[in-house]
């Protein structure tokens, strides 16, 4: 209940009936108008709405519903009213709490121009319906599982402006997981997905760029906290990899069961390519293997496929080695349509392909895991899957040449800093092979 002598709080802005004589038409009506009192100026905007003079309510600035000469669309037209007050408040506190000043023509532009949204839910749900139609599907997946973690953390995400999502907000989203058992490594993906989403809806010109809670990039205000994702959530952790001496056993083994066999190929056409990710790899098809001729003028032959996870093209000469697997695969399993690998068994596309080959890999995986077993691996090996084809071939190329250089052009890493990050644990495995016995004379 208001004070005696506190003066009442009146709302800059208000829905009118325009009852002047230049407005009122021949049957009576006159025009419904938003009228906004902002910046000590007044605007008025008609809105594409009729009202006779007692089908309006003044007090409730609503049509009337109860009258006998109700307007016919007066719910219809109230729904309407409803909503463009809804909408006008969500803009007017995005502006404030942007701390931007504004003007009663940036409401109206905001209100009737822009058409995108300004909460954070709607604009995640159509950013992952891009990423399904582009058939980014694993991408897609990533923000799948933002959007199903911010619903657990946030009950409010339904009414979540992007103004909201500051450095406390992404503080507590953090604590939240991390309560909830949550490795950092996991967090660290969902954290740089709602970067990502807080990016695009910034260059999308409906984010907030002041309360942007990653950097300084989009503002120069001083003592803004900044949430550091490497510092905050830096893990460190062990690339997985196979040593040389298992790695020859492996490839070596003779299994008798025909899918290990099949998985051994696959596991090893992928370390010959770099390794190569097991969805780009499923997806190769015969008519990608093209003709051309090294510098030296010999004729070869390579495929060039675009990477999953960067989505740049990749080209990959094929060796011997490759060309071994090929062959020995096309020799013992059958291929679906075009396809060169023994994978996809589906003539499906797009998200059921994408599903498809989801199921294969984790098929493939439990093999892995199997084979490991039976070839009797130690401790550290036992959870083989397709990650360790990349981390192997980094590691034996390594070995092979001592140039990171070499290894960062088979990585196919836009920087050796990266590749450093591969070879960080065979460093220190050198460092602690070197310093035994310092002091044994």
């Amino acid at each position: 209940m208001r004070s005696e002598g506190m003066p009442k709080i009146k709302k800059k802005w208000s829905f009118k009936l325009l009852q002047t004589q230049d407005r009122i038409r021949e049957d009576g009506s006159c025009p419904v108008a938003l009228v906004l009192r902002f910046c000590k100026q007044r605007s008025i905007t008609t809105l594409n709405l009729m009202a006779l003079p007692e089908q309006w309510d003044k007090e409730f600035e609503r049509y009337n519903l109860k009258r006998k000469n109700s307007h016919s669309d007066a719910l219809k037209f109230n729904t309407y009213l409803n909503m463009l007050a809804t909408k006008l408040e969500e803009i007017i506190s995005d502006f404030n709490k942007r701390k931007i000043p504004f003007t009663n023509i940036m409401l109206i532009e905001h209100l009737f121009v822009v058409e995108k949204t300004t909460k954070l839910k709607p604009y995640i749900l159509q950013f992952i319906e891009k990423l399904e139609t582009q058939e980014r599907f694993g991408h897609a997946v990533t923000f799948i599982s933002l959007l199903d973690y911010l619903e657990k953390f946030d009950k409010s995400l339904d009414r979540r402006l992007f103004a909201d999502i500051n450095y406390d907000y992404v503080c507590k989203f953090v604590r939240y997981q991390q309560k909830n058992g949550r490795m950092k490594g996991g967090i660290s993906i969902t954290v740089r997905a709602l970067r990502t989403i807080l990016n695009t809806a910034i260059q999308d010109n409906i984010g907030s760029p002041e309360t942007y809670p990653f950097s300084n990039r989009y503002s120069t205000m001083t003592g803004k906290k900044i949430f550091s994702i490497t510092k905050e959530l830096k893990t460190k952790t062990r690339k997985r990899f196979i040593p040389n001496s298992y790695l020859l056993k492996f490839y070596n083994f003779d299994f008798k069961i025909p899918a290990y066999k099949r998985t051994q190929q696959l596991f090893f056409f992928s370390f010959f390519c770099g390794g190569i990710n097991f969805i780009d790899m499923a997806k190769l098809k015969n008519t990608d293997i093209l003709n051309g001729f090294t510098k030296k003028g010999e004729p070869m032959k390579y495929f060039i496929y675009e990477r999953e996870k960067t989505h740049e093209p990749i080209e990959i000469a094929l060796n011997k080695d490759i060309e071994r697997q090929i062959t020995s695969l096309k020799e013992d399993f059958p291929c679906t349509g075009n396809y060169l690998l023994p994978i996809v068994t589906t003539g499906e596309n797009g998200k059921a392909l994408y599903n498809h080959i989801i199921e294969k890999r984790k098929k493939f995986n439990r093999y892995l895991k199997k084979m490991a077993k039976i070839m009797e691996f130690p401790e550290g090996l036992e959870d083989l899957s397709t990650y360790f084809a990349r981390h192997s071939f980094a590691m034996s190329l390594f070995n092979k040449t001592k140039s990171i250089d070499i290894v960062s052009a088979g990585l196919h890493h836009a920087s050796t800093e990266t590749t450093k990050i591969y070879l960080e644990g065979f460093g220190k495995d050198e460092i602690a092979e070197m310093t035994e016995g310092l002091l044994i004379s």
